[in-house]
This record gives structure tokens, C-alpha cells and sequence, in this order.
């Protein structure tokens, strides 16, 4: 399903939507979403002030896309693709179990990071 130009601001509207879906110039301001699978594909959407914990992205496609204050806490990223997205003042944390975020087998392409936590050198890794 193709959502254009939406705005989501509640964690139970978007978490089923996430499988499977395409989303382009969409805009996402949850403040907490704990634990989803996304398997979607992202297209010049914007990811604002939200808190994620334990979700796993699976084989995701970020494409010019801007994440700006967004914490994510043991987050698996699988086999995504990032594509000139931008990452400012973002974590990438421990869950409270000690579980980092991991990036097995994702790739970068002109991505930039500025005032980030947990991606160092993963961002320049992956685009070799």
C-alpha cells in the first residue's frame, strides 16, 4: 500500500502498516513505539522526536530521508538500505538488557551524521 503525504503521530495508527508498505514524503512524530517489524520502503519522509524500542527493521529502504532527535534502543536494522538520508542528534542505544543496535549486512550511500550517538564508523563501513 502506497501512503503520499501522510502525517502519523500515534504509535497503534502506523505500527501495522509498516509491513510490506511504501511510504513517500510521509512524516513520523511518535513520541514512544516499542517493538514492530518493518519490512517497508521510505521515500523523502522525515522521522522526528520519536523513542523506538526494540524494533526491527528487515530489509528496509531509506531513500533521501531525515531523521532529526530519534532515539532507537536495541534495534535491529537487517539488511536495509540507506540512501542520502540525513541523521542529526540521533541515538542508537542499549536496550535495558544491555542489547545494542545492530546494522548486519545494511548499507550507505551518501549518508551524513552530525551530534549522533552509536554510529560511529558504522555509517563509513557500510558504504565500502
Amino acid at each position: 500500500m502506497l501512503y503520499d503525504k501522510k502525517t502519523f503521530v500515534e504509535e497503534g495508527e502506523v505500527l501495522e502498516l509498516f509491513e510490506d508498505s511504501v511510504f513517500r514524503n510521509s512524516t513520523f512524530l511518535m513520541p514512544t513505539i516499542n517493538g514492530g517489524h518493518v519490512t517497508s520502503i521510505f521515500l523523502e519522509s522525515t522521522f522526528s522526536n520519536i523513542d523506538w524500542y526494540w524494533g526491527t527493521f528487515n530489509d528496509s529502504r531509506f531513500v533521501t530521508c531525515t531523521f532529526k532527535n530519534c532515539t532507537f534502543r536495541g534495534t535491529a536494522f537487517l539488511s536495509c538500505c540507506f540512501v542520502e538520508c540525513n541523521f542529526d542528534s540521533c541515538r542508537f542505544a542499549h536496550d535495558n538488557v544491555g542489547g545494542q543496535c545492530s546494522f548486519d549486512d545494511s548499507r550507505w550511500y551518501g549518508c551524513e551524521a552530525r551530534n549522533c550517538e552509536g554510529l560511529d564508523g558504522v555509517i563509513r563501513a557500510g558504504a565500502e
